[in-house]
């Protein structure tokens, strides 16, 4: 089922973006998001992490989509 809604999330999302300059209220989008450059565990283990969210209308519908094709389900 999360594996459904990430498809449909990213599908929309996609397609948004490829349809920004047809349609321009596609292209705006809200983004949060951190970044950790470096870190190291007793010098044994050393690593990085950066996640980062963009949402944006076909995101949103892509969900909605989605989650009303698993309602039946």
């Amino acid at each position: 089922m999360l594996l459904i809604l990430v498809a449909g999330a990213v599908i929309g999302s996609g397609i948004s973006e490829a349809l920004a300059d047809v349609v321009p209220i596609l292209g705006n989008a809200a983004e949060l998001g951190f970044r950790v450059d470096e870190v190291s565990l007793a010098g044994v283990l050393t690593f990085g992490l950066h996640l980062h969210l963009k949402v944006n209308l076909g995101t949103a519908l892509g969900l909605i989509i989605a989650a009303w094709l698993l309602r039946g389900r």
